[in-house]
């Protein structure tokens, strides 16, 4: 349930690089990591000190273990 009052762009989930995985973000200021062969959760990422919008578009490394995450209010959260 998205229905917070708040103003936040639909959610885009994006694959991981292998394709073994989904990455989108959750009403809780989270990024999510599912894994898409038991369809669970693989990960939760937050930083609730400097993440005080939702993020709602992604980006994942193509090599490296890092996802970008942007929020509405123009910032990017980089997790290693």
């Amino acid at each position: 349930n998205n229905q917070t009052g708040r103003w936040v762009l639909p959610f885009r989930a994006v694959w991981t690089p292998g394709s073994d995985g989904a990455v989108i973000g959750s009403m809780k200021r989270e990024v999510e990591v599912f894994d898409a062969a038991k369809g669970t959760l693989a990960a939760k990422l937050s930083d609730a000190e400097r993440m005080t919008a939702i993020a709602s578009r992604f980006a994942v490394h193509p090599t490296r273990n890092i996802i970008a995450a942007g929020t509405a209010s123009g910032r990017i959260h980089i997790y290693r």
